[in-house]
């Protein structure tokens, strides 16, 4: 066994997030988005509780999100919890995502809730 390959065995064993500095930010939050979007419309519980926790800590490590990334995230997360949520631990796991985005910047993951519920419910037009 080279050095090589254990060095390449040692990245392979490695939490994605953790590796971060040697990726630009953006190309790796467009790739964490697309693993999450595949994920969140699956049936399995416990696959959307590893998809909204890998995505919490991919937001807690990021150091500046695009506007585009909150309305993103939040539409599709407000998508899943109207239509295809049903478990309490889906719905606590879309709470925690809500806080991470929320700890970043408030007033961007609030007006973007708004236009996401006031798109999914069109009867209620007073919410702003």
């Amino acid at each position: 066994m080279s050095v090589e390959n254990g060095h390449e065995q040692i990245k392979e064993n490695v939490d994605p997030c953790e590796i971060v500095p040697e990726r630009n930010e953006i190309e790796w939050l467009k790739e964490e988005i697309l693993k999450f979007t595949t994920v969140v419309s699956n049936p399995s519980v416990r696959l959307h509780l590893q998809a909204y926790s890998l995505l919490c800590k991919v937001i807690k490590q990021a150091e500046k999100l695009p506007e585009p990334f909150f309305k993103g995230i939040v539409k599709i997360v407000v998508t899943a919890s109207a239509f295809r949520y049903s478990h309490k631990q889906s719905f606590k796991a879309v709470e925690n995502l809500l806080n991470a985005l929320a700890k970043h910047d408030s007033g961007a993951t609030g007006r973007s809730l708004a236009q996401s519920v006031q798109t999914l419910f069109p009867l209620t037009p007073n919410i702003r």
